[in-house]
């Protein structure tokens, strides 16, 4: 049955599927593990103005930054109220921030906050439910070739595998007839190749010696009954994604630290760190083997830096818009291979 399961995971188009389609799709693979996300909340939201008045729940507040944010039931003048971002995410917000009334209320004069919110979450994006769909889909695969993804994704520091199983007796895409080849981000190679040797049935070949499938790392291995083997993985290439980004409306005194706030966001788009930012809204886990790179969607993390001090003009992946990534590929920046324009 857990088979059967696994293999109806297969047929489902996780990969082509994005944004309410694919959230269908992992809730019904991954449940409780998919976040909806969810929207900051503020405490201490206190209205000034004629004393005894009530002021009725709903009312708009915008924050500094023109976010919404409505009050959750009705309360006198001086007393505190709660008041819940409009939006869903991780929407930060400090002491004194919350006084714009943008429409006028009965008895009122003014508003504040005493108090910092407590944040909301992030929705997760594309690429993070199609990793969580991953380890999901992976709890049903205890047999034959599809076990090794299960053990593979259960080892420290392993962020994907693609695995690419050939069943026909042809070569198909570079992997040879009756054989896997597990290509593996992140992890220690040792590891790696012990859950590879523990999970792989007698008499598949895991395509040692042949090219066009990643950096081999083959070695010595143990098989789950402590015998020695030997075993195969591949790394993925990394391509080095040369960025450009062009700016303008900015003040010449803030480039230097928006130059490296810029750098940061990029990385942590590209490798999931997101606590290289003040807010986690971006692919916490980052871009995966085979994910090709698009200026368009690079231009999310920008925006979050440069917000009201300038104009985003466009961002450029190796002087194009977009990159296609090969399925033993894995894309990379760094420092350097990172590049701001002022206009």
């Amino acid at each position: 049955m857990q088979s059967l399961y696994a293999s109806i995971i297969r047929c489902l188009d996780v990969g082509g599927s994005s944004g309410e389609n694919l959230k269908r799709l992992a809730r019904s693979i991954a449940g409780d593990l998919v976040n909806g996300g969810s929207k900051s909340v503020c405490d201490s939201v206190v209205f000034s103005g004629l004393a005894g008045a009530t002021v009725p729940a709903g009312v708009v507040i915008l924050d500094d930054n023109k976010v919404e944010w409505k009050t959750t039931s009705s309360v006198l003048i001086g007393d505190e109220v709660i008041a819940r971002a409009n939006k869903v995410g991780a929407t930060a917000l400090g002491i004194g921030k919350l006084t714009t009334l943008p429409s006028s209320v009965h008895g009122v004069s003014g508003v504040t906050n005493t108090r910092v919110a407590v944040k909301g979450r992030d929705k997760d994006s594309d690429s993070v439910i199609r990793r969580k769909v991953k380890k999901g889909a992976a709890r049903f695969q205890r047999s034959g070739i599809e076990r090794i993804s299960h053990e593979v994704m259960k080892v420290s520091g392993v962020f994907d595998i693609s695995l690419l199983h050939n069943r026909t007796s042809v070569v198909v895409d570079g992997v040879q007839p009756h054989s896997f080849a597990a290509i593996v981000a992140g992890g220690k190679d040792q590891e790696v190749l012990d859950a590879i040797a523990t999970a792989r049935s007698c008499g598949v070949g895991d395509n040692v010696g042949v090219s066009g499938l990643g950096i081999e790392v083959t070695g010595s291995a143990k098989t789950a009954q402590g015998r020695a083997t030997t075993a195969t993985m591949f790394r993925p290439t990394e391509v080095l994604i040369n960025i450009t980004i062009i700016v303008s409306g900015t003040n010449s005194s803030t480039h230097a630290s928006l130059t490296i706030a810029l750098k940061d966001s990029i990385k942590g788009y590209f490798i999931g760190e997101s606590g290289l930012l003040p807010l986690s809204k971006f692919d916490q886990d980052g871009l995966l083997i085979g994910d090709d790179v698009s200026g368009f969607k690079l231009a999310t993390p920008c925006n979050a830096v440069i917000a009201n001090d300038g104009i985003l003009d466009g961002v450029t992946v190796n002087n194009q818009t977009h990159v296609n990534i090969g399925k033993s590929e894995l894309a990379v920046v760094t420092d350097a291979s990172i590049s701001v324009i002022y206009i």
